[in-house]
């Protein structure tokens, strides 16, 4: 069944201003880091590089799509490069020291690479682990020995259902 325009032109617009989003927190948040121990340690930019590479593949996974990840991508991108300029009364929110490179070359190179990676076959739940007083009424209980189904007798009418 394909998605209408409209509903498409909205994922498209959202994935953008989410990358947008994800491009200005990711910008201001790179500049934290903390002293332990007499030794710098950047969280700001750790958590910004992984945070920024977990909402670009969520996207993708959950649009089934790499061009809403694109786009998630493409609004990191465009917020980071339009903040990394020289503000009008000459402040600057990325300063040209490693950290600042780190994150903008590391950065691309992570949501880039979150985009380019192959999306799932197909969705795969598997309740074997599961006791059998948590599987679901009416769900399919999955024997890990063998491909084999079994029906689970649904609450309402106690009838097992037949899927095979």
């Amino acid at each position: 069944m394909a998605v209408p325009l409209a509903r498409r032109l909205v994922a498209y617009v959202l994935a953008l201003v989410l990358g947008l989003c994800l491009g200005a927190l990711g910008i201001v948040l790179q500049a934290s880091r903390t002293l332990i121990a007499g030794h710098q340690v950047p969280w700001g930019l750790v958590g910004a590089l992984v945070v920024s590479v977990i909402v670009v593949r969520s996207a993708c996974w959950y649009a089934r799509s790499r061009s809403i990840g694109l786009l998630v991508a493409v609004g990191w991108v465009a917020a980071t490069m339009v903040l990394a300029l020289t503000g009008p009364g000459g402040d600057i929110l990325l300063p040209s020291i490693a950290r600042s490179w780190i994150y903008l070359i590391g950065g691309l190179i992570a949501v880039l690479g979150a985009v380019i990676l192959p999306l799932p076959k197909q969705d795969v739940v598997v309740v074997a682990a599961l006791p059998a007083a948590a599987v679901l009424p009416g769900a399919i209980a999955v024997d890990p020995a063998g491909p084999s189904f079994s029906a689970v007798p649904t609450a309402a009418t106690g009838v097992e259902a037949d899927d095979r």
